[in-house]
């Protein structure tokens, strides 16, 4: 059976035991490892965890903070962050090129020249 949503709702208010959130995490990675298998093309991860947004657009959210949330994303593995995925080794020599791509054509931020061509001393670096 396929789901995509686990509720529970407890009859009254409760305190999390120490360690309770890290076990979940843990049980959500589970369900993650098991979708990445049967989907090897695909990464799945839990993006985010705490009290539940209220969105009252255009302002910022306000939180309930009676409501545990764990949000899980998912994506294209782009990255050959997937260990089932069969185009993995390709992707993750591709992911290692762009960011030495990237580190190269990093911009001081004091003088605006490439790292390599720095004409001064000012650090931070930043990307272009």
């Amino acid at each position: 059976m396929k789901i995509q949503q686990i509720e529970i709702s407890f009859p009254a208010p409760v305190e999390l035991p120490d360690g309770f959130d890290q076990t979940l995490s843990c049980l959500i990675g589970m369900v993650c490892k098991q979708y990445e298998k049967e989907n090897p093309t695909r990464v799945m991860w839990a993006a985010g965890h705490g009290s539940k947004p209220i969105w009252n657009e255009p302002n910022e959210p306000d939180f309930d903070s009676s409501v545990y949330v764990i949000d899980v994303s998912e994506r294209e593995d782009t990255a050959g962050s997937n260990k089932y995925n069969p185009y993995r080794e390709k992707l993750k020599a591709e992911a290692r090129k762009q960011r030495e791509e990237r580190k190269k054509n990093q911009k001081c931020f004091g003088c605006g020249y490439k790292k390599s061509e720095c004409k001064c001393s000012e650090q931070p670096l930043q990307k272009r």
